[in-house]
């Protein structure tokens, strides 16, 4: 029971390639994963959350596990793009610039979701506390302080250090993972069924047609834009719901494996390998006629590079001495 509960999580974690696909732009793709691709990540972290009332050793392990990795990866990005900038002749003032913006953190590079998740850990840890594990207040609490953040977002708020307004969202989605913990976690009460995943990715492509069709917008966290926020949130816990079906539905050995070992393709995916992919394509002239069959090819042969370059860093990582640092 314990092992299939994990694998199933693990394959849902597997989602990361929705991640991939996203950046990647790829056609008619792009649009839907962006309903529902960050908050699977908050809502799985909060699944997996496992409250205890003692702050010192949570914090510590949230440090290690996120503030660490945050730097450590981070700091990769940075040595890239200083090497591009120079290529670029960049003013000194522009590397100022991406030095402030790294370590204030304001939706800024693929790590924000660090930055954003370990707030929004310590915001969970606080209401859960004050609510007393009961459930309802801590959907009230949750749900009060995602409104306070669209409220702040339609006040003409922009995104705040560390994405403190962003974790203000990202913390309602862990909630409802936490809240729903345990009949999630057990096979026997949420079994895959068609009529479940048809509705529910109905409902998912519905809302989220419907909120970029009448606001303009869809949802990107990381900058803090949700369109209409109702229709936001519905089509996230769909497209979440679609995701957790589909993780039971069949096993994949990769997508596991992508699950458990998610920080560096994560982090460095598209700051750094899709960056430096593009800049080859360019100089060799390929994938320059942006037709959607050539839109689709440019998706696969720079998946495969993604998968090819940061798989075997990964390995290096979890195998050095330092793996700590890669949050590996």
């Amino acid at each position: 029971m314990v092992e299939k509960r994990v694998e199933w999580i693990d394959m849902a974690k597997g989602g990361l390639l929705f991640v991939f696909l996203g950046h990647l732009k790829t056609p008619f793709l792009a649009t839907w994963i962006y309903t529902f691709h960050m908050p699977l990540f908050f809502f799985l972290s909060g699944l997996v959350y496992n409250h205890s009332r003692n702050y010192g050793n949570g914090i510590t392990k949230r440090v290690k596990r996120l503030v660490i990795p945050y730097f450590t990866l981070g700091s990769g990005i940075f040595i890239v793009w200083c090497i591009i900038y120079a290529f670029q002749e960049r003013s000194n003032a522009e590397y100022w610039y991406m030095l402030r913006d790294f370590l204030v953190q304001r939706g800024y590079w693929t790590i924000w979701f660090l930055a954003a998740l370990f707030l929004a850990s310590i915001l969970q840890w606080g209401i859960v506390c004050i609510a007393k594990e009961k459930k309802n207040l801590i959907l009230i609490l949750s749900l009060t302080l995602c409104v306070w953040a669209f409220v702040y977002y339609r006040l003409g708020g922009v995104v705040l250090p560390w994405c403190f307004d962003v974790a203000c969202v990202a913390q309602f989605f862990m909630n409802m993972g936490y809240l729903v913990k345990n009949t999630l976690m057990y096979e026997s009460k949420v079994k895959f069924t068609w009529r479940r995943l048809i509705v529910l990715f109905a409902i998912n492509v519905i809302a989220g047609f419907v909120n970029i069709r009448f606001s303009g917008h869809s949802l990107d966290m990381s900058i803090g834009m949700y369109g209409n926020e109702f229709l936001s949130m519905i089509s996230a816990l769909a497209g979440i719901g679609v995701t957790i079906l589909l993780s039971q539905l069949f096993i994949n050995r990769w997508i596991i494996y992508l699950g458990r070992n998610s920080m560096i393709l994560f982090a460095w995916h598209s700051r750094i390998v899709i960056v430096l992919c593009d800049f080859l394509y360019g100089s060799f002239g390929l994938f320059q006629q942006h037709t959607i069959f050539e839109q689709i090819i440019y998706t696969v042969v720079t998946l495969v590079i993604i998968l090819c370059v940061l798989i075997p860093v990964t390995e290096f990582a979890k195998d050095s001495k330092y793996r700590a640092l890669f949050g590996v």
